[in-house]
């Protein structure tokens, strides 16, 4: 592929190649060979006429995995952004910590746009330390808003105005305002308690501590319902699909005065 065009397969193939990363490496890449997409190409951020180098190609979700900085290169001044993670957000996490969030504190691409890399870091395949592109200060109340929705039991849904700081690696300058609303995937008390059908309630709640939003069954058709873990596990039945379908849903529809202000029209 190296001395071809790169086709709309290639291009396709390459963006969902995960391992990547981690197989970018000179004692692993040297065994895979031809194996590991690449092509001729060059870097957007090297000035005038780069020269062609011959380049690993992977998913870029391990640069940045929800889109958000694309947005920001372009002025976009209001963005929606459902951060659908593995990682349930921990109501007892205090972001207003001077240490580095742990890895099962809050999903490490949140924390990594405002400066923070998880510790210790055991997400092998994910490369976000240039991703800090909002004020650092902003953080701990942006945390602790999406912490209050989700105590609501209407949903972990926040919006604030953010600023973007000077980002060399992203080409973002400082001092832009960001009407950022985030839908960070949770469980939903609201949602749960309008639950009619008690097969459903069995199977997708949690045996114990209910109370507790981190806690996820641990077993069933809905294993780690609603945080689906796409990492070995590719391929959703439609129950699975159909749930997580229906508690967004739900959360949007309870949160359509604030998805109303992100778009910039009033609420029905």
């Amino acid at each position: 592929m190296a001395e071809t065009l790169l086709r709309v397969a290639d291009m396709a193939a390459a963006s969902g190649w995960a391992p990547g990363d981690t197989i970018d490496s000179p004692g692993i890449v040297n065994l895979v060979g031809d194996l590991e997409p690449h092509a001729e190409y060059w870097s957007p951020n090297v000035p005038g006429a780069p020269p062609l180098t011959d380049m690993l190609l992977a998913d870029g979700g391990i640069l940045e995995n929800t889109g958000l900085i694309g947005l920001l290169r372009r002025k976009v001044r209001s963005v929606v952004v459902f951060l659908n993670t593995v990682t349930p957000l921990r109501p007892k996490y205090n972001a207003c910590s001077t240490k580095a969030p742990g890895v099962n504190d809050v999903e490490s691409q949140l924390a990594a746009w405002f400066g923070w890399q998880e510790y210790p870091s055991d997400e092998s395949g994910f490369y976000y330390y240039n991703d800090h592109i909002f004020n650092q200060t902003d953080y701990c109340p942006f945390v602790k808003k999406i912490q209050a929705a989700q105590a609501s039991g209407g949903g972990a849904v926040a919006s604030m105005e953010l600023t973007t700081i000077d980002s060399k690696w992203w080409n973002i300058d400082a001092g832009m305002k960001v009407n950022m609303t985030l839908v960070y995937l949770s469980r939903t008390f609201g949602w749960e308690d309008k639950l009619t059908d008690s097969r459903v309630k069995w199977n997708a709640l949690p045996l114990f501590n209910r109370d507790d939003p981190t806690s996820i069954p641990s077993s069933g058709p809905f294993k780690g319902f609603p945080h689906y873990s796409t990492f070995g596990d590719l391929e959703m039945e439609a129950n699975q699909a159909n749930l997580l379908a229906d508690l967004t849903g739900w959360v949007v529809k309870n949160n359509a005065g604030i998805f109303s202000q992100a778009f910039g029209e009033q609420a029905a």
